[in-house]
């Protein structure tokens, strides 16, 4: 399948584009059973996609999703603007409309704003170190800072240590069950009664997803096929990589059969993309050990086979190394990186494609795996929270229904995809194949308290590279040393 492109459709997405940005949402006032007025929010003007062939979708059915989310809430009258400070490299209000994704983005604000009167506003700081001191020092003088953050998950620790953030189940009327929250990994990052990331729609952080990038060249070079096929056959499993890098590894001369930027980095996305955690954790419960059974053995051993037998390039034995700019300059087959990695990709040209995390078995499903920066909402501790979390509802419900995704599909192919087959590859990145993202305790405290991740993570990784420790060993001695690990939460 090949992408309909013409300049006849690039000015018509200009033009809508920007027409639509300029228009204002309309509301209408009902009265409700007892008598106060609902504020309904209508349908916006719609972004018009680029035709692209293959890619059918209904947009406006999509963002009625995202209005009737946001009818069903009742209306309060906010306190000014809902105020997001940021060091996470995620925006929410736009610069410009000029783009499909940065007019839907746009959009979800509109509709917002028509909901509660209500805008959003966005300030970042340059690093978390200047974020906290800032913080803390408007918390002592009782002047206001922010009402939420957008922070780097890896950070949550560092600032949670520092008393900043607020426990979301002591938020004032806090329902964090509906369809556009991300209930499962705020479970699978909570210690006891204590939680403070938000994930769902709003915040859904689509450059920092995991993906494989291959290069098509080099894979005709070593007579091998495009894998895209085996996604959709359910056989795009950790093994078939390992396979396929193998074969190139005999036949390549230069270059490397898998690129990625170190080898912890490979452990963990193996590990999550067959959607394992390294803790269990939940509402009530201390986060625990819990890494190992016969599948995740058979990854460590899988883990082994790339070390022993496959030319690969990582930067914990190549310092310095920009992978993504390797696997630019053609001299990679597999790449594992980011989403948002691509505008360096497609310095290659036409001959690259994306494709999902590969997964445990055949019998197995495929799963999504963030970078440890991925970007999560936490509640600043000094907000005033008395209608905070109607309005946080209403943040992630003008975001429900997967409009802001298909702009960002629209965005990429117009300016980055090389091909269609990569287009169809996203939505199993995304996990809107039903497919579900992992997210764990030690991505969001680990960074503050590494022994998180030096008895899980690591300790796998180091095994893998040559250490005859078993899986199920290497989880004793993580359940024993961190033991005492609720002692740093409380």
């Amino acid at each position: 399948m090949k992408k309909i492109l013409s300049l006849i459709i690039l000015s018509a997405l200009i033009i809508t584009s920007i027409s639509s940005c300029a228009k204002k949402h309309n509301t209408k006032d009902t009265q409700t059973s007892d008598g106060k007025t609902d504020t309904l929010v209508t349908m916006p003007e719609p972004f018009v996609p680029v035709e692209i062939e293959g890619m059918e979708s209904d947009v406006n059915a999509m963002k009625k999703r995202a209005v009737d989310a946001l009818n069903s809430l009742r209306d309060i009258t906010a306190d000014g603007d809902v105020t997001i400070a940021s060091t996470a490299e995620m925006s929410y209000i736009p610069d410009t409309d000029d783009t499909i994704y940065t007019g839907a983005l746009s959009e979800r604000n509109r509709l917002f704003e028509a909901k509660y009167s209500s805008g959003i506003a966005q300030f970042s700081e340059i690093t978390d170190h200047t974020m906290i001191t800032n913080a803390k020092n408007s918390m002592l003088s009782g002047l206001k800072y922010t009402d939420l953050f957008s922070i780097p998950a890896s950070s949550v620790g560092l600032y949670a240590a520092n008393g900043l953030l607020l426990n979301l189940n002591s938020l004032p009327g806090a329902d964090f069950s509906a369809e556009y929250f991300d209930s499962e990994n705020m479970s699978n990052t909570t210690h006891g009664y204590k939680s403070y990331a938000i994930y769902g729609d709003f915040n859904k952080d689509l450059n920092n997803y995991y993906c494989v990038y291959v290069n098509h060249t080099l894979l005709e070079s070593v007579g091998l096929e495009l894998p895209y096929s085996l996604v959709e056959s359910e056989k795009w499993t950790w093994d078939k990589l390992l396979e396929l890098s193998r074969m190139a590894s005999n036949t390549l001369t230069n270059g490397y059969a898998l690129s990625v930027d170190s080898f912890t980095t490979l452990t963990d996305v193996t590990f999550k993309g067959s959607g394992y955690n390294y803790f269990k954790s939940g509402y009530s419960a201390t986060p625990t050990p819990s890494f190992a059974n016969e599948t995740t053995q058979s990854l460590l051993e899988i883990l082994r086979g790339f070390n022993v037998s496959v030319k690969m390039n990582y930067t914990d034995t190549s310092a310095n190394k920009d992978i993504i700019k390797d696997f630019a300059d053609g001299s990679s087959l597999f790449t594992v990186g980011r989403v948002g990695d691509m505008d360096n990709a497609k310095l290659y040209g036409q001959g690259w494609g994306i494709l999902p995390l590969p997964k445990a078995d055949t019998d197995s499903d495929y799963c999504c795996a963030l970078a440890d920066d991925h970007a999560v909402i936490c509640v600043y501790a000094a907000a005033n929270t008395e209608k905070l979390f109607s309005l946080i509802e209403g943040l992630y419900a003008a975001s429900f229904g997967g409009y802001i995704e298909e702009a960002y599909y629209n965005a990429i192919t117009v300016d980055i995809l090389p091909n269609s087959d990569t287009l169809n590859m996203l939505d199993y990145v995304f996990g809107r194949k039903g497919n579900r993202t992992i997210v764990d305790f030690s991505q969001l405290f680990g960074y503050q308290y590494p022994e998180l991740l030096s008895y899980t993570r690591d300790a796998v990784s180091s095994a893998s590279k040559g250490n005859t420790v078993h899986i199920f060993a290497a989880e004793a001695e993580a359940a024993d040393k961190l033991k005492n690990i609720s002692d740093s939460f409380q």
